[in-house]
């Protein structure tokens, strides 16, 4: 069953394979070939934010869980729980005054595999549903949702949306004042930081896209910001489907998904209306088109699809 917005439902996965067993997630992690597999990760809640402040080391731990496939998954609003990775800072900051302070919407994530002894292993196929009655979008903006690995966004190592680690080595081996322009591992550009993902893509109440993509992260000093900008990579142009423009794009091997950059808690279109402001000089622009984003089940607010400045 595609993703979509449906009302509550018993969800049935079924392989081609006979014999294959099917392993799942609901956390937005890839499935692994194991039941009840727990792997740990870990994240920090605080930072030192300035050298004055007293040294933060406390980590707190979170698990991916996969599951083997033992009947229908129930995919209800109950289900859905309460806010997780929204809770996790993804600044310097001492005190994240940004997280949300009541449950945000949420959609349930299901990835799975099918998996059996001496054949490859099938392709993880993500769908996300969206639980609502009327079985139509809440929103007037198309939606896009991402399913990552949640270390790879949020593990105080490796996650490329976290100040974590990189961060941490800074504050030790320097004496400046933190700013704008901080480093994090939120900074980190070389491939190790281009992260395996699932886009989703929703309009008109139907999900329009789904495939396997990469991402990293983009832009400049925003990338300290509390929520950032994305570079979404798909080896299949986004099946070719008109994302931004009105007419389907055959080059379309990569988009941004932007914060709004300086503008990412105020208006979110500040950029965007200046580059159309400018379109009747007929100079090459940005066009832009404003989505709703959830990050592994959770609503991440508004974003702007962005044309990627490339060879493309």
């Amino acid at each position: 069953k595609n993703g979509g917005f449906q009302s509550s439902f018993s969800l049935k996965i079924s392989r081609f394979l006979s014999n294959a067993n099917i392993y799942y997630t609901l956390d937005g992690s890839e499935p692994v070939p194991k039941d009840s597999l727990k792997i740990k990760y870990e994240y920090k809640k605080n930072y030192q934010e300035n050298l004055k402040d007293p040294v933060v080391n406390q980590m707190f731990s979170e698990y991916k869980n996969s599951f083997l496939y033992k009947g229908k998954i129930v995919i209800s609003e109950t289900e859905l729980g309460t806010n997780k990775y929204s809770l996790i800072p993804t600044t310097f900051a001492k005190s994240a005054t940004y997280l949300p302070k009541t449950n945000i919407p949420k959609a349930q994530i299901v990835r799975a595999i099918a998996v059996k002894k001496g054949k490859l292993p099938s392709e993880i196929v993500s769908n996300t549903y969206f639980h609502e009655t009327n079985k139509k979008s809440p929103y007037t903006l198309p939606i896009i949702s991402l399913a990552f690995n949640p270390d790879d966004l949020f593990d105080y190592g490796k996650g490329i949306y976290v100040a974590g680690n990189t961060f941490d080595t800074f504050r030790r081996t320097s004496f400046e004042i933190t700013g704008l322009c901080t480093i994090g591992n939120y900074s980190n550009r070389t491939s190790f930081w281009e992260k395996d993902a699932s886009f989703e893509f929703f309009e008109d109440s139907k999900q329009k896209i789904c495939q396997p993509i990469t991402a990293r992260l983009h832009g400049g000093c925003s990338r300290s910001f509390a929520y950032k900008s994305f570079k979404l990579f798909s080896e299949n142009n986004f099946d070719k489907y008109d994302l931004i423009r009105k007419e389907k794009t055959k080059n379309q091997a990569s988009v941004v998904l932007r914060n709004s950059g300086n503008d990412y808690n105020k208006t979110l279109f500040k950029d965007v209306f200046i580059h159309q402001l400018m379109k009747p000089l007929n100079i090459p622009i940005q066009e832009f088109r404003p989505s709703i984003v959830y990050i592994n089940g959770e609503y991440w607010g508004i974003h702007n699809l962005r044309d990627r400045v490339d060879n493309d």
